[in-house]
């Protein structure tokens, strides 16, 4: 790689005055491209972080290799196995500016760099060595790019685009209010050209409260573009999502890497509801995403793991126990064996409440709850044996442990209010 390289006899501040007249005149992204391709003079392909191209230049170059739907553009996800295994997603999320990119699924070397307005990456920049090697002033012409880039987005059309507004105005009325005559919604989006499938799932997003409607416009098109055959909408200021499929899969795993990436690039989460069948139940679903997305407990596990993905089947409890406010009627609800148990452990300084709390959440095995408390089999069994005895026990007492999970998950429940606590027994 060479350090450096004259690809015009304009100075850097000559381009950054040809940029700014491109951008006042309104020449567009396009434009803007034109201008600085001879300082670059490689492809320069603009995508959004669904893997929508914006626009690309030369306009003859790059094409052949992209996937094309609807008249739409995309990067081919199937053949840049990089976009996973090399993290390149995480990379253009957390990069500072542009950096160059070399992967052993390409053929070629490629310089990306994100967009940003203010903290969210709304796109990136993706420069192929079509026409010759890369050199170190590109990363300074590439950032240079971004910052222009970035105001051209916030002031273009393309952030004042809308999906379909008959079909935003119809979701929004099932979300509002249960349907009194749902034949009329089915009838009314088979006039726009839209059959429901089998399965039915509501996902909200917690990006709240957006006031610049061209922001959320852009938005709302990313997502458009990541799940064209359903609905997004915003309602209540969050944006909400209705998916219908017949499969038992709520993603394919082209529409799951570009979900992904989206909610990674804008710092956001999507609270999935189960799935449901009917339209008429749509606004219970909403309800029930929608808590799910709120639950302390649920906050605090997304920001200690990353996932970005929150499904209601895999935090029933916690979700479903959020609908009573009252914390006594929780306490209440614990099992008192536990809350023995809890006393025993203060007293005499032992861990046969977490090692129950083990054996339960790993399928009743031994071997999974030694492994996981790290702690020889043995001692496991020695305190098993020991819980057995104290609680007098019975392995076969189906309902006594389902109890005992219950009150696991709402001792969970509580954890997140340190206010509220819970009395032991004198033992």
């Amino acid at each position: 790689m060479n350090k450096s390289h004259t690809h015009t006899t304009l100075s850097l501040p000559q381009l950054k005055d040809l940029l700014f007249d491109a951008l006042v005149h309104n020449q567009g992204i396009y434009g803007i491209l034109k201008t600085i391709h001879p300082y670059l003079q490689n492809t320069i392909t603009i995508c959004n972080s669904g893997y929508t191209v914006i626009e690309t230049y030369p306009k003859n170059t790059f094409i052949d290799d992209l996937d094309e739907k609807n008249g739409v553009l995309y990067l081919p996800l199937d053949n840049l196995h990089s976009i996973k295994e090399d993290n390149l997603m995480e990379r253009i999320i957390n990069s500072d500016g542009a950096f160059f990119f070399y992967s052993s699924h390409l053929e070629y070397n490629v310089i990306f760099c994100p967009i940003r307005i203010r903290t969210s990456v709304i796109g990136y920049i993706c420069i192929r060595n079509t026409n010759r090697a890369f050199f170190e002033d590109d990363l300074i012409y590439t950032n240079l790019l971004s910052d222009f880039l970035s105001v051209e987005m916030q002031k273009d059309d393309f952030f004042a685009q809308s999906m379909d507004s008959q079909f935003e105005y119809l979701l929004c009325d099932l979300l509002e209010n249960p349907p009194t005559n749902e034949d009329y919604f089915y009838q009314r989006f088979q006039q726009l050209g839209y059959h429901f499938r089998s399965k039915l799932w509501i996902i909200v997003l917690s990006l709240e409260t957006i006031k610049n409607s061209s922001a959320l416009n852009f938005y709302k098109i990313q997502l458009q573009s990541i799940f064209q055959n359903d609905f997004v909408c915003s309602f209540n200021h969050h944006l909400t999502l209705l998916i219908s499929k017949d499969s038992q899969s709520l993603f394919t795993e082209s529409e799951y890497q570009k979900f992904e990436s989206f909610l990674k690039c804008h710092h956001c989460y999507a609270s999935i509801s189960h799935c449901c069948f009917d339209i008429s139940d749509i606004r219970a679903y909403y309800t029930q995403a929608l808590r799910l997305l709120y639950l302390p407990s649920i906050q605090e596990n997304t920001k200690k793991t990353g996932n970005p993905f929150l499904y209601y089947e895999e935090n029933l409890t916690g979700s479903f126990l959020s609908y009573c406010k009252d914390s006594s009627c929780f306490i209440a609800a614990i099992h008192p064996d536990l809350k023995m148990l809890m006393a025993y452990d203060k007293k005499n300084n032992s861990e046969l409440f977490i090692t129950l709390k083990s054996y339960l959440e790993h399928n009743r095995n031994a071997l999974l709850t030694s492994k996981y408390l790290n702690i020889h089999k043995s001692t496991f069994f020695y305190r098993f044996n020991k819980i057995l005895d104290f609680l007098q026990l019975s392995l076969d007492d189906y309902e006594k442990l389902y109890q005992y999970e219950f009150s696991f998950h709402i001792l969970e429940y509580l954890n997140t209010d340190p206010s509220i606590e819970i009395k032991l027994p004198e033992i």
